[in-house]
């Protein structure tokens, strides 16, 4: 929660690949903090005082409070996304709210899109006229 910036960037560009290929338990905090370690990140904010501490203390309240209002909201798991009033749920849909987010002209200045609709589920035509390539 108080990592600062540049470690839960790191922090965060390194857990969600390993817990989309199941190769981290994030329910384990022990696992967590050897993650943070290897990434590099200060043990000040791994150890206790910090990470730990919150996870054995009042982290379980506010998980709890987090996951009600989820529920309320019918969120079914992460990754979920909520833009202009739709839920989107899955990292299968990334290209299609980067796209709606490029669309709107909120995308990052550092972020450029070369394909913007990269998703397996979109239809979209190869050709302007199709039968010009058969």
């Amino acid at each position: 929660k108080n990592l600062g910036r540049e470690y839960l960037d790191v922090y965060l560009e390194n857990i969600y690949p390993l817990m989309w290929t199941r190769m981290i338990n994030i329910e384990d905090y022990q696992d967590l903090i050897i993650l943070m370690v290897k990434l590099g990140i200060p043990l000040k904010h791994c150890t206790y005082g910090s990470f730990a501490h919150y996870v054995t203390t009042k982290g379980p309240n506010e998980l709890s409070n987090i996951m009600k209002e989820a529920q309320r909201r019918n969120i079914l798991g992460v990754p979920t996304y909520f833009l202009d009033g739709h839920l989107y749920f899955g990292k299968e849909h990334l290209s299609l709210i980067r796209l709606r987010l490029f669309q709107e002209g909120l995308k990052l200045s550092q972020c450029t899109l070369k394909n913007p609709v990269d998703v397996p589920y979109l239809w979209r035509p190869l050709y302007k006229n199709v039968n010009s390539h058969l």
